[in-house]
């Protein structure tokens, strides 16, 4: 016995010391560590990342402000704010309340259910903007509209060619998927993308999948009869479009809800976060643009104002080509 006790207690000292020179060793790592973020954090506080903000009302048509400032390294879209404008916050500080006196009409102003939302590269964000953390590039939108409508844009195609370059949540591919007859026109638009290192591909719609449609980005170019592009159209006001296609027309909407225009005959461009997402439309994943047209024609001049003119998309959510002109939807 004496010697099975001598034994124990000899591997519970050995198992001792070893226990403390590991504890020794993860607090002088833990310290090492910690001094690292620290450097790491004071080298980054004292960068800059450069960003453009633009504020507005009623979807992009007034604009306030639109600047290219340089911020520090780890601001948030709220920082980005506050650092061009003057800010008033409700609810304990996480809602924005009121930029350069224009005032939330639901939190105590008067009118309607108008109150500021934020895009970021062309994507509704589904998160606080004191949580979002910027990073070198973005473009950050903060608009002041109605939410007193069924339509409720998650995603606009005002700058182009983001959401594909950086998106919101995570990077993904971008497919465009294309009838046939627009095979010139698409690899032009491919190869734009392509300018930007964006990772495009073309495919027709016989090789698209279900997890291409779930997973990507898409871009989906046809005429409006296309089976994808009427699945859309039917789900138009849920999924924030303001234009509508039935009987050979497309009908135009303002932002409460209320018919504005027809035409017989034109091309458009809309946009929307990715309805196929198991994440459903806010999910902030990936989005689904539609270049389509009522006739070929149609199609093709929405192309073109991609692959050539899209600075001409700026402050829009939707776009109408008609006549040769391009019409800002809303």
């Amino acid at each position: 016995m004496s010697l099975y006790n001598n034994d124990n207690n000899k591997i519970l000292k050995i198992f001792g010391y070893l226990t403390l020179f590991i504890v020794l060793i993860s607090i002088l790592y833990v310290l090492n560590f910690q001094n690292t973020i620290i450097v790491n954090h004071d080298r980054d506080k004292n960068s800059e990342i450069n960003v453009e903000i633009i504020i507005t009302k009623y979807f992009f048509k007034d604009i306030i402000l639109s600047k290219k400032i340089s911020i520090n390294y780890g601001s948030s879209a709220m920082d980005a704010l506050e650092d061009v404008s003057n800010v008033t916050y409700n609810y304990g500080g996480g809602f924005v309340e009121s930029i350069n006196g224009i005032k939330s009409t639901f939190s105590g102003g008067s009118g309607g259910k108008n109150d500021w939302f934020y895009y970021l590269n062309g994507m509704l964000m589904n998160t606080g903007a004191t949580n979002k953390i910027l990073k070198n590039g973005d473009i950050l939108r903060w608009d002041f509209h109605t939410w007193d409508s069924n339509r409720m844009s998650t995603c606009i195609i005002s700058d182009f060619p983001e959401p594909f370059i950086d998106g919101y949540k995570k990077s993904t591919d971008t497919i465009i998927v294309y009838s046939k007859k627009y095979e010139d026109e698409t690899e032009h638009l491919k190869e734009k993308l392509n300018s930007y290192n964006i990772k495009c591909y073309k495919k027709e719609f016989s090789d698209l999948t279900d997890e291409d449609k779930k997973n990507e980005n898409l871009i989906i170019v046809d005429n409006i009869e296309n089976d994808l592009i009427s699945e859309l159209n039917k789900n138009s006001e849920t999924l924030g479009w303001f234009i509508k296609y039935k009987d050979r027309s497309i009908t135009t909407y303002d932002q409460y809800d209320k018919k504005t225009s027809s035409y017989d005959s034109c091309g458009f461009i809309t946009s929307n976060q990715n309805p196929w997402n198991p994440n459903g439309n806010w999910n902030g994943e990936n989005v689904v643009w539609v270049v389509s047209g009522i006739s070929d024609d149609g199609v093709k001049d929405a192309l073109h104002v991609l692959t050539s003119d899209y600075n001409d998309l700026k402050n829009s959510v939707n776009i109408l080509i008609f006549d040769n002109k391009i019409i800002k939807v809303p």
